[in-house]
């Protein structure tokens, strides 16, 4: 069996927004839950996000209400 993984890199600081944009509100819902809802048609696959050491509790708040599922990786400044 082949085994599918899928990465969404949302560690970056979103310096010139401003603000966390993956936080931010669109059409009723923050950005990174369009993102975690598209990736449920793959729930055959590991699922992996990356997140900014200060957001974690943020972002664990929004991804996991959608899909536990997801393994939040707390990523590094580059």
């Amino acid at each position: 069996m082949t085994r599918v993984g899928l990465i969404i890199t949302a560690a970056g600081k979103s310096e010139r927004f401003g603000r966390p944009k993956l936080l931010d509100t669109l059409r009723d819902q923050p950005v990174i839950a369009w993102t975690i809802q598209s990736f449920l048609e793959f729930p055959f696959a590991q699922k992996i996000l990356t997140v900014a050491p200060e957001l974690h509790d943020q972002f664990a708040t929004i991804v996991h209400a959608i899909d536990p599922a997801f393994q939040l990786v707390v990523g590094d400044s580059t």
